[in-house]
């Protein structure tokens, strides 16, 4: 057998155990709370799905995850008026930012994306842009969401596909780089190896 069709096997191995252990609905909604088979019709549960995936970077996982419950109980407290960002704000900022947990930034993360999505449910939106083959519009869209950047933007956008598997028959040749989380520190050793 040859290497690189080996490699693709262990690749696509490594993609079956990602789904089970860590999409898998049920171990999905144990460590996050978010039920992934209606985050197409609730937009808390799309909120949620997102958040688990943008918060989570440059700090340790106990940490995200913490802040990630915090802000997901506030959501779940605004869930009738998702709109009302100066209530929430306010309500974010005691519990999160300098001296409590987290960072102001997590604040700008989620006031951000409900600025920009509003109470559309992100979730749905980018199943429809991906389905319409707009997966390089999304990918940007996203990354005009503070403090998301390209990886965190693939990464949502790679398990939602993960999750929406009728979606992968839409990828076209030239979007496969928006679904491939590179890190920022090995896209720059490969930029300076060039």
């Amino acid at each position: 057998m040859n290497y690189t069709r080996r490699l693709v096997e262990i690749i696509a191995l490594l993609g079956e155990k990602f789904l089970k252990e860590h999409l898998n609905p049920e171990n999905f909604y144990r460590r996050f709370g978010v039920n992934i088979r209606v985050m197409r019709e609730d937009t808390l549960e799309a909120l949620k799905f997102f958040l688990s995936r943008v918060l989570f970077q440059r700090r340790k996982d106990e940490i995200s995850y913490r802040v990630y419950v915090k802000i997901k109980d506030i959501l779940k407290s605004h869930k009738e008026n998702l709109t009302d960002l100066e209530k929430i704000k306010n309500e974010l900022n005691k519990q999160i930012g300098r001296g409590k947990i987290g960072r102001k930034m997590d604040v700008q993360i989620v006031i951000e994306m409900l600025r920009y999505f509003g109470e559309r449910n992100i979730v749905a939106y980018a199943y429809d842009k991906i389905k319409a083959g707009e997966i390089s519009m999304l990918f940007k869209e996203i990354q005009k969401i503070c403090g998301v950047g390209d990886k965190t933007a693939s990464l949502f956008i790679r398990d939602l596909i993960m999750i929406y598997r009728e979606l992968l028959n839409v990828i076209k040749k030239e979007n496969v780089r928006f679904i491939l989380p590179v890190d920022t520190w090995v896209r720059k050793g490969l930029k300076n190896s060039v």
